[in-house]
């Protein structure tokens, strides 16, 4: 977006000159025309900050101490490796600087070109592993790093911190990787945890919330909005008004870098381009189309985040998963891991159906594994536990959104489909996870359901797995519609989409909250103004008279679900709960 141009013009209008003399102390016919050209936003955006210049922190030359950070530690980026970007410039979209690995990912003919072959699958391989360990962020100051930068960068972790599971905390002796906050020209970053020492630079122009917010999100591991992959659906990049060396700097980013994980296209995020972005005559370079403009959404960013924006940061480091399992407990005879209770039935071994059946009377399901996570700990927990016993079933898996499971609300009737890669079966199966005897190797295999007739070949030992849950609170009722908690995600994690928004999904239940302040701070969030059925300008878990249902629950910011249940529950209903 384009900053303050505050243009006073002149004009100065002298009368025509006669013969007759002017009378002594009149004055000039002269009127004064001011012109007054208002801003459109009060901010510079990082690209036309960094637009023609070189910080010193990556163009000094390599062999040479660095200007900043004189005396003050290794450079951010390998001796060997500097760092290019699109335009002629040093950066990538404006604002990202491109260390090697990810260098590699984005332009890989680069080093084909070089080295004959590419190697962005290796690197897509490490990038998943760039986002910071439990969530904690150590970081320090430069000494040069203005007081105003500072207050701004604060009050940016205050913002996250609240809506998220992300904490920041001062760089200590033993922290390996951090992020130092220096303020050389312009506003930028890396994306995600390089390792070792990087940098963040909030340099003069800016020093605001919202360019502080969109800088830190690139080092957590965040892209920019508008280089999704199905952009094109939802926004126009209208070419004729970009200026042609920041072409590139509008392409889309590959599903192997950049990943929307089932979340809807966001207009309103806070890392999005604004529709003046690399603008080369002023007009606007992005057009809202589709969806967005039927709801006359418009590009609103550098705010602080979106609903959305917190709900993806959320979902990247299971934040939600992270509550769901501090708050919540397993009945008896369960073993709780992470937000799952798991029972283990090593006799009778059962048939598949039988197995099924057996665990929906427990209010549970036979297990399926989401995450790599959850699989390394279910076989670790069997060959340690149950030696002897090398196969067991489950109801299938799904790590990475590979491959799908079994479940029996996911197609009624049929007891057993799995959608295997080439080469396995794809009808009637389910998978059971099995040891290899010789090696100990823990192998995922597909297996006939089984039947009657086929009992004695195919019966195993199985795991059933239910949600763990909250403790159930003392309400007046017992579909929970008197809640007024502050829960705001799902059974299945899914973080809440505000009331008081009706995108990604529409409703009647509220007016739109267009003068929401997206920088409430939480305190204030927990005080916000609800209506007699709770609900307000927040995203809090409710049971609205309207569309009431067996408890609180609220639409979700993913594409799908629409809605969903919460983990809140009555004690009246507590002992006749579905678990």
């Amino acid at each position: 977006m384009l900053l303050t141009l505050l243009m006073v013009v002149v004009e100065v209008m002298v009368g025509e000159v006669v013969a007759a003399p002017v009378p002594a102390m009149q004055a000039p016919n002269v009127s004064i025309v001011v012109h007054v050209r208002r801003r459109q936003e009060h901010f510079w955006e990082p690209w036309q900050l960094n637009s023609n210049v070189c910080p010193h922190y990556l163009c000094t030359p390599l062999n040479m101490p660095n200007r900043e950070e004189a005396g003050g530690g290794v450079t951010p980026l390998p001796p060997t490796y500097k760092p290019r970007g699109t335009g002629s410039s040093m950066f990538y979209q404006g604002d990202i600087v491109l260390d090697e690995e990810v260098d590699r990912l984005i332009f890989p003919q680069r080093y084909q070109e070089t080295s004959g072959q590419s190697r962005a699958k290796r690197a897509t391989v490490r990038l998943r592993n760039r986002l910071w360990k439990d969530g904690q962020v150590p970081y320090e100051f430069s000494d040069k790093l203005s007081a105003t930068a500072q207050r701004v960068i604060l009050r940016a972790f205050k913002h996250i911190t609240q809506r998220s599971c992300i904490t920041f905390r001062k760089k200590n002796g033993s922290d390996a990787d951090y992020v130092r906050f220096i303020s050389d020209h312009g506003c930028w970053s890396l994306i995600g945890r390089k390792g070792g020492k990087q940098v963040v630079s909030v340099g003069r122009g800016c020093e605001n919330i919202g360019t502080a917010v969109h800088e830190i999100f690139h080092s957590l591991g965040v892209w920019h909005e508008q280089a999704r992959k199905d952009r094109d659906e939802f926004v126009e990049i209208l070419e004729e008004n970009i200026s042609e060396r920041f072409l590139k700097d509008f392409d889309k980013i590959s599903e192997h870098v950049s990943t929307s994980r089932g979340f809807p296209y966001d207009y309103g995020s806070v890392m999005h381009y604004s529709k003046f972005a690399f603008t080369r005559n002023g007009k606007p370079t992005i057009k809202v189309i589709g969806v967005g403009r039927e709801l006359g959404l418009v590009l609103r960013q550098r705010h602080g985040l979106s609903t959305i924006d917190m709900a993806q940061l959320r979902d990247m480091y299971r934040c939600n998963l992270y509550s769901d399992s501090r708050d919540s407990s397993c009945p008896d005879d369960w073993l709780k891991h992470d937000a799952s209770c798991y029972r283990f039935f090593d006799r009778p071994k059962l048939s598949f159906p039988a197995a099924d059946r057996k665990c929906a009377q427990l209010n549970s399901h036979l297990v399926f594994i989401e995450t790599q996570r959850e699989d390394k700990f279910l076989a670790g927990y069997l060959w340690r536990e149950f030696p002897s016993l090398l196969v067991w079933r489950t109801g299938g898996r799904v790590v990475n959104d590979t491959m799908k499971w079994h479940r029996r609300d996911s197609n009624p009737g049929d007891l057993g489909y799995s959608n295997w890669g080439r080469g396995e079966p794809s009808t009637r199966t389910s998978l059971v996870l099995e040891r290899d005897h010789r090696t100990n190797v823990t192998l995922w295999v597909g297996v006939w359901t089984g039947s009657m007739r086929s009992r004695r070949d195919y019966v195993y030992p199985f795991v059933c797995e239910r949600r763990a849950r909250r403790r159930c609170l003392p309400l007046a009722h017992a579909d929970g519609r008197d809640y007024r908690g502050t829960l705001d995600h799902t059974v299945d994690g899914h973080t809440c989409q505000k009331w008081t928004e009706h995108y990604p999904h529409p409703h009647n239940l509220t007016d739109r909250g267009a003068n929401a302040s997206p920088l409430q701070d939480e305190e204030d969030r927990h005080r916000v103004r609800e209506d007699g059925e709770g609900l307000g300008d927040h995203n809090f878990c409710r049971n609205p008279r309207a569309m009431r249902r067996g408890r609180p629950w609220c639409f979700t910011t993913k594409r799908h679900p629409e809605w969903q249940l919460c983990d809140v529950s009555s004690c009246q209903s507590a002992s006749s709960g579905s678990g």
